[in-house]
């Protein structure tokens, strides 16, 4: 044996660094296990805390001017709104394209820029300059947005009810705000909703005795009806803030308004409390849950950038169904609709039952090709990098979506490239004579060079696309940088824990051999339990007989 051993020419390969970390690793074999268990608890704790969503977050660097102009005629709008706002932004930097849209009472620019700008700086800018436009009267206030992916509603919840429209305006924005409370939303905005108006309806027969004009009155109210900040002052070493607040707080006190020469608001005019005009109205059906369509309001919920979608809708329909009785009355139909969290848990479900079949392939392939106690080994790298890879991405600011996990699945057949290598030369070596130990040592030393180029190489070819630019970029991007991150950690693995394993698992010896015919039927049933397993999803059961000959054959 000694002879046998002296003229393997592995043995006198100088020791590299790559044969220095196998040998820590495998004279340690408790550090193995320890980074194994290290690796898992990384990737469960990832796993659940990656925010679960369709799409990465992507900004577009784009910003939409919405303005208002009840009752104006495009042609009033187009002149008296959007062309100066227009005007206004033609010659900022960085613009791209300026497009715009003129209706009936209504405005919308939208202001292209170029990929490269930091689109919330622009908006400040646009904020400031919309700030500085006169408009006519009536015109109501431009509106900027930036549109993302995060921008898309999270979900509808409809408020209905037999209840006057006023009560479920103060029922839906009690609804409102505790579903504001909750983590990983933005805002909530209510449709339908009515709001309380103050009319003061004018005696003219009264004004006319006073002497008393409609100027008159409204510098009144607007006069008493003020609050503002005075400044500040300093008492014992405490600062505090000083502000006069003139606000009304009742009709009591519009009413007893001072105008002059000892008149009042209450002797020219009556105070009304009423509602503001309806805009919209809506009526809710449920088949199952009402007899008859109820008045109702929409509540449209956002969620914040990078929020986990199906976390926060699993919190929000928690809440409603918890505070039932309380929050709102039993009699009261409260609905969840078009909720996002639920495409996105189907979307997810089906890419990762994909992904659990390509895993369960990948396996019968390696063991159809290098055996059953390697393949062992070598699946055990597949997990590990995948568990890994989900405990990274956090780092790289990915949230776990469809694009990440397609980037796992085109991951699954490079990841064992690494272990197969490290796995065969080991094995190579064992049986030209040396212990499991030894093998796994200057196995690893040997071929832990050429792996990890083969390794660069392979990230190099998806670096353009995971720096790739623009919105093709943050959409593509993803794929390829989970990709780098998964064969990277592979690379770790195969150094590390092959060789560790292989020491371990490879020196258990046969006690007795196993007849030919058992060990046919024994792999037979092993390759069609996991095809079945792998194509079940997909109803294709003749993937599954045409697995099943070959490990027929490679048992033969």
């Amino acid at each position: 044996m000694e002879k046998k051993t002296e003229s393997i020419e592995e043995l006198s390969l100088s020791i590299n660094p790559f044969g220095k970390i196998a040998r820590l690793f495998i004279e340690q074999f408790q550090l193995t296990v320890l980074l194994v268990l290290l690796i898992i608890s990384i990737g469960v704790v990832g796993l659940n805390s990656l925010p679960k969503e369709s799409l990465p977050e992507i900004v577009f660097p784009a910003i939409t001017i919405q303005t208002v102009f009840p009752g104006a005629s495009p042609e009033d709008v187009e002149t008296l709104v959007t062309e100066k706002i227009e005007n206004k932004i033609k010659d900022f930097e960085d613009i791209e394209t300026i497009e715009s849209e003129t209706g009936f009472g209504f405005s919308s620019v939208i202001v292209t820029y170029l990929e490269s700008v930091d689109i919330d700086q622009k908006k400040i800018e646009l904020d400031n300059a919309l700030r500085e436009l006169q408009f006519t009267d009536g015109v109501n206030e431009p509106e900027a947005f930036i549109f993302s992916t995060s921008e898309i509603p999270l979900m509808n919840i409809s408020v209905a009810g037999d209840y006057d429209l006023s009560e479920l305006t103060s029922i839906a924005n009690d609804i409102k705000d505790e579903v504001e409370a909750v983590r990983g939303v933005d805002s909530v905005t209510i449709n339908g909703e009515v709001e309380r108006e103050i009319e003061i309806v004018l005696d003219e027969l009264q004004m006319m005795k006073y002497d008393i004009t409609f100027n008159q009155i409204r510098s009144a109210i607007q006069s008493k009806n003020f609050s503002a900040p005075i400044g500040e002052l300093s008492l014992n070493g405490v600062r505090y803030n000083l502000r006069v607040d003139e606000r009304y707080l009742n009709l009591t006190g519009i009413e007893n308004t001072f105008i002059k020469n000892n008149v009042y608001i209450k002797d020219v005019a009556e105070v009304l409390e009423g509602l503001a005009p309806i805009n919209s109205f809506n009526k809710t059906f449920i088949r199952g849950e009402n007899e008859e369509a109820l008045p109702s309001l929409f509540l449209t919920v956002n969620r914040k950038i990078n929020s986990d979608v199906i976390g926060t809708s699993e919190q929000i329909k928690s809440m409603l169904a918890e505070t039932k009785g309380v929050l709102y009355p039993e009699d009261m139909t409260v609905y969840v609709s078009n909720d996002l969290a639920v495409n996105v848990d189907s979307d997810l479900d089906k890419i990762q039952s994909s992904a659990l079949s390509g895993l369960m392939v990948v396996i019968i392939v390696l063991f159809l090709f290098i055996g059953f106690r390697e393949s062992l080994i070598v699946s055990i790298t597949i997990p590990l990098s995948l568990l890994g890879t989900l405990g990274m991405l956090s780092v790289f600011d990915i949230t776990f979506n469809t694009f990440a996990v397609l980037g796992l699945i085109v991951a699954l057949g490079l990841l064992v490239d690494n272990s197969i290598i490290v796995m065969e030369n080991i094995d190579r070596l064992k049986k030209k004579g040396l212990t499991s130990a030894e093998a796994s040592f200057y196995g690893t030393n040997q071929v832990g060079l050429p792996v990890t180029s083969a390794t660069m190489t392979t990230v190099a070819a998806f670096f353009p696309l995971a720096i790739l630019p623009g919105i093709l970029g943050a959409f593509v991007s993803t794929i390829p940088i989970t990709i780098i991150i998964t064969i990277v950690v592979s690379l770790v693995v195969s150094i590390i824990v092959t060789p560790s394993l292989s020491s371990k698992i490879l020196k258990v010896k046969h006690h007795g051999r196993m007849p030919k015919a058992i060990k046919v039927i024994l792999s037979t049933a092993f390759v069609a339990g996991l095809s079945y397993l792998a194509f079940r999803g997909i109803g294709d059961d003749q993937l599954t007989i045409i697995m099943v000959p070959c490990s027929v054959c490679s048992c033969s």
